[in-house]
């Protein structure tokens, strides 16, 4: 798509896939086939309905091959958000005591362990400093955690967990894994413990937005031992099950490529800015690349960006509108608060390309230009005296 900037014109560079990936071609075609069948509720008797829920089921199938869990085990969801909500019900009610999240976890676990807090509920937030959890407070908190509730992949800095470690210090308790990222790019089955609760969101993973996965265990106690009822959103679960089927024998090839394509974006944003900060850096994975220029507001920036036909995030999606800045890199950097004002996610998906990043990198060194000469009423050698310098192109 072209988009237009001071009689210029740009191709759209799409780098937010953290939000919402491209959807898949088979998603798109299986909608649209299940579509064109008629609309029914999966759980009507007569013989639409037992073909929605036909195409449901195998929809299920496909979650859990992607996710290596049994068929039974896979509850839909409508989103990630709503997965992991569930999920922190469901594992809180196994077993009494605290419950152990990270710093820098994603709003939507965040704002639930708040919740379980204000009924009484002991929670243990582990403080992070540049990116990684403390280890110290990790080991004083994991042995006597009931519910553990960490994120493999972070959503706004791209950065991993130790996760055989971590897991091997909290033998007894009920995880919650968030890998609403994660499943996008790493193998699943080191999270698929007999306690513990997997969520994702089809958005992520090349199918619709309006639907997510919760894969629950068959240990866990809930009643009927049977998903809640209701009418999930079947249409959308047919695409989220048919862009697991396509990305499950690619997703080892893809994370390789992502991460190669990534340091390259990396390295061409800190050639022509040399004084970038890259946030999270020490346990830094490759599919998302947050970073900040010293001296440069990230509202700005990002306008100048999109004016260029560069979609970037300044954090969470779900977060845009609500916060000046990012409060996960605020938290991983709280002596250093003009990073969380700063600072931009640029996320990587599986069509992402060279010659894509090429061209961000060309529209950062403009949009960078275009913020200096503002600032120093159009004088270009300068773009602040807290920034270091743009290099020249050779």
């Amino acid at each position: 798509m072209a988009s237009g900037y001071g009689g210029k014109v740009s191709i759209e560079l799409y780098f937010d896939h953290a939000a919402g990936t491209d959807l898949e071609p088979a998603a798109i075609g299986a909608m649209h086939a299940a579509a064109e069948q008629g609309g029914a509720h999966p759980s009507a008797v007569h013989r639409r309905g037992r073909r929605a829920r036909a195409a449901l089921e195998r929809a299920r199938g496909q979650v859990a091959a992607y996710l290596q869990c049994g068929v039974d085990e896979v509850w839909w969801s409508h989103g990630g958000t709503d997965a992991v909500t569930r999920a922190l019900e469901l594992a809180t009610a196994q077993r009494e005591g605290p419950v152990v999240v990270g710093a820098l976890e994603h709003p939507a676990v965040r704002d639930a362990v708040a919740r379980l807090a204000q009924r009484g509920r002991e929670v243990v937030v582990v403080p992070a400093a540049d990116g990684q959890l403390d280890p110290q407070a990790l080991a004083r908190a994991l042995p006597r955690a009931a519910v553990v509730c960490l994120a493999p992949l972070n959503h706004e800095l791209g950065t991993v967990l130790p996760w055989a470690r971590l897991q091997a210090l909290a033998r007894e308790a009920w995880w919650v894994v968030d890998a609403a990222q994660a499943a996008a790019w790493m193998e699943p089955a080191p999270w698929m413990t007999s306690q513990a609760m997997v969520t994702c969101a089809a958005a992520k993973l090349g199918g619709p937005a309006g639907v997510g996965a919760l894969r629950v265990p068959r240990t866990v106690r809930c009643g009927a031992q049977a998903e809640p009822s209701g009418t999930p959103p079947w249409l959308a679960a047919i695409g989220m099950g048919a862009a697991c089927e396509a990305r499950a024998p690619r997703r080892g090839a893809a994370r390789e490529r992502v991460v190669m394509v990534a340091q390259r974006l990396l390295d061409g944003l800190r050639a022509v800015s040399p004084g970038l900060l890259h946030n999270g850096e020490a346990a830094w994975l490759g599919p998302i690349v947050n970073v900040a220029v010293p001296g440069i507001d990230g509202k700005a920036l990002q306008a100048q960006l999109d004016l260029r036909g560069v979609c970037v995030a300044r954090t969470s999606a779900c977060r845009q509108t609500v916060d000046d800045g990012s409060a996960i890199v605020a938290a991983a950097y709280p002596q250093e608060p003009a990073r969380a004002r700063s600072c931009l996610r640029l996320s990587l998906g599986w069509s992402t390309n060279n010659a894509q990043v090429d061209a961000v990198v060309e529209a950062w060194r403009d949009s960078l230009r275009q913020l200096a000469g503002d600032a120093v009423n159009q004088d270009p050698g300068s773009f602040g005296s807290s920034a270091a310098p743009l290099d020249e192109p050779g």
